[in-house]
This record gives structure tokens, C-alpha cells and sequence, in this order.
């Protein structure tokens, strides 16, 4: 997580993390057997339609600054997030 934190905006990192509630939501149905409810799935695609809409925007949005780092290498640390 730390590696990816170097490779993209605080702001983006700490907007891919919300993604952690998606995580637990699909480990609680697999391991514990729990039902997700309409309501549940409701909140799980909003938080997905949030991170993906982050991560676009910060990949293709032009930056302000000096020297901006690649996109290649803010995809890996969006990529590094996300496997974290």
C-alpha cells in the first residue's frame, strides 16, 4: 500500500481504499455464509462506480506541476491498491 502511495495522489489513494468495503462484503458472503441484502448490493455498485470513476479521472485528468508521473506508473500504483 505504502509503494502505491508513492505512485499516485493521497486523495486518489485514500478513495481507492473505500474499495475495502466491497472486500469485506464478498468475504463475509464466501467464508460466513451471510446474505447480502438489496440495500447491501445498492451500496457495494455505488462504491465500485465511485472507484472506478476516481481512478479514471485521476489516470487521464492532466496534472499540475513540475514533472507529473507517468500513467503508466499511477495505473500500477492504482493496480497495487487494489490487489493490496
Amino acid at each position: 500500500m505504502f509503494i502505491a502511495l508513492t505512485m499516485c495522489p493521497a486523495s486518489v489513494y485514500q478513495m481507492m481504499r473505500g474499495s475495502i468495503v466491497v472486500i469485506t462484503a464478498l468475504m463475509s458472503m464466501a467464508f460466513l455464509g451471510r446474505k447480502q441484502y438489496r440495500h447491501h448490493w445498492t451500496g457495494i455498485v455505488l462504491i465500485v462506480l465511485g472507484v472506478v470513476l476516481v481512478g479514471l479521472v485521476s489516470t487521464f485528468s492532466p496534472k499540475a506541476g513540475d514533472e507529473p508521473p507517468t500513467v503508466g506508473s499511477e495505473w500500477l500504483g492504482i493496480l497495487l491498491l487494489i490487489i493490496s
